[in-house]
């Protein structure tokens, strides 16, 4: 999957390419519960943002049986390999 330069941050475009590069399949932009999810990895939702998100959205998402994984744009610009080792360890 392309991850096209206007539909996506740089964050994303990066997250992309290490979930690629790492063989994960993973679905993008998708909407639950009202809420675009930027990365979607089996009942895995990985968001990435700025800030970190409301507590009540993501008691929602994970009463609904979902993991929900908070990275900042920081953290995925500067820290790949961090950012590579949270994810295989949690869908392992």
């Amino acid at each position: 999957m392309l991850l096209r330069k206007k539909n996506f941050t740089k964050s994303e475009r990066i997250l992309g390419r290490l979930l690629q590069e790492n063989h994960i399949s993973f679905k993008t932009k998708v909407k639950i519960e009202n809420r675009e999810i930027d990365f979607i990895i089996g009942n895995i939702l990985i968001e990435i943002d700025g800030h970190s998100q409301k507590e009540g959205k993501n008691n929602l998402l994970v009463e609904k049986g979902y993991t929900i994984i908070h990275f900042t744009n920081k953290e995925v610009r500067e820290n790949r390999g961090k950012v590579e080792e949270i994810i295989k360890n949690i869908i392992k």
